[in-house]
């Protein structure tokens, strides 16, 4: 099994099982009885082959009189005949409710080297904590980039065929990372300073040094660099939205648009016009980066669309008009105090008891937001996962 850097197979239930079953095939050939090739299993062959020598028998309950194996391994032995009993006939033994796990099934699907998970979740519709649960050998946040055509495992029943044109789609974008290089963190450096100096995105480091989890450097510390082929300025981010705009979908507002009664609203801020402009509701986005995409206050926006809450829906229409943009307010001869800031974004590391709804009360926002600002498709969260948290004023 491969163990290094990038991958720990010893994580793979399936790998690891075919193994263990081998190394005890091994272990059979070279003892001749199942009793011993279990005691080599739990306490190593070297230990069973000189208790063998020393006692000059090869019959496992008499090294267990002698007490020649270690008093785990003379106990695992017993345990191991008493389970493979129980479970050929269980009620017969009391363990009549037994409510079995269903069997892991999968999807098998290679994928380019160095394909960051959070593209693979986005491509298959999924949330990157389930594809992190089916792949625990990955240890980073990305296949390993000396791998080509790394098999990455699906739950069952994904569309295989959108998933792979969807995922083409994506890595067409994105700068793929192909080896990484150490660094020793200096005085009073920090993620974001290292990832100036290098021109990098700190979801980069975050992608070549943590899988999942807060990245914490101190001076002396050696963390490790990516090194890049493909495109030079284009970030996970870009693939995302790429995959978006692949499958176009008609949203409400169309129609309306074309009759010229109303105006959709494009990308980026626009100075106001006569009429009604409409902006609607993509998937992913929130009440807050609108906001910042427009710089129009959240207050405003709920104001005009008769808003309670922060939560917006893809397809919902919101009115932009009548509310003062950065461009006209400044135009106009506004103070710089009355436009609106962009909401400031923060990370949050998910502590073991931590839900959803916990998260939203400590930041005083909705769930639907982080959910819609993590592609998250349902409630789960684990621990030591990090969410974008985008922290709406007004």
């Amino acid at each position: 099994m491969k163990v290094n850097y990038w991958i720990d197979e010893r994580r793979d239930p399936e790998k690891s099982t075919v193994a263990a079953a081998k190394y005890l095939r091994d272990l059979f050939n070279q003892f001749g009885c199942w009793y011993l090739a279990a005691a080599g299993y739990n306490a190593g062959e070297k230990r069973v082959e000189r208790a063998i020598e020393k006692h000059n028998t090869n019959d496992f309950w008499e090294l267990s009189n002698y007490n020649a194996l270690p008093r785990e391994t003379r106990a695992y032995i017993p345990q191991l005949i008493a389970a493979a009993i129980i479970a050929k006939d269980p009620e017969k033994y009391g363990f009549g409710s037994i409510t079995y796990d269903a069997p892991i099934r999968f999807e098998l699907v290679r994928v380019p080297r160095g394909t960051p998970l959070s593209v693979v979740a986005k491509s298959a519709s999924i949330d990157l904590a389930d594809v992190r649960s089916i792949n625990p050998e990955i240890l980073r946040g990305i296949t390993p980039p000396n791998m080509d055509d790394y098999k990455i495992k699906l739950p069952q029943g994904t569309n295989i065929q959108a998933f792979t044109s969807r995922l083409q789609v994506a890595m067409s974008h994105e700068r793929q990372i192909r080896d990484v290089v150490s660094y020793k963190v200096k005085k009073k450096e920090t993620l974001a300073s290292i990832a100036r100096k290098y021109r990098l995105n700190q979801d980069d480091l975050y992608l070549v040094n943590e899988c999942e989890g807060e990245l914490r450097i101190k001076p002396g510390m050696v963390i490790n660099l990516p090194r890049f082929s493909g495109p030079s300025k284009r970030r996970t981010e870009l693939a995302k939205n790429a995959i978006e705009s692949h499958e176009p979908k008609p949203v409400k507002g169309e129609s309306l648009a074309k009759s010229g009664k109303v105006r959709v609203a494009q990308s980026g801020p626009r100075q106001q016009t006569q009429g009604p402009v409409i902006h609607v509701v993509r998937k992913g986005e929130t009440l807050a980066s609108i906001s910042n995409k427009y710089n129009i206050d959240i207050a405003q926006l709920k104001a005009a669309n008769n808003l309670k809450g922060n939560t917006v829906s893809p397809n919902m229409k919101l009115r932009l008009a009548r509310y003062s943009q950065k461009k006209s307010a400044q135009k106009e001869g506004i103070g710089r105090e009355s436009v609106k800031k962009k909401a400031p974004v923060r990370y949050h590391v998910v502590k073991k008891g931590e839900t959803l709804k916990s998260i939203s009360s400590k930041y005083n926002i909705g769930v639907a937001d982080i959910k819609l600002s993590n592609n998250l498709k349902g409630d789960k969260v684990v621990p030591k996962q990090r969410l974008k948290i985008i922290v709406s004023e007004g």
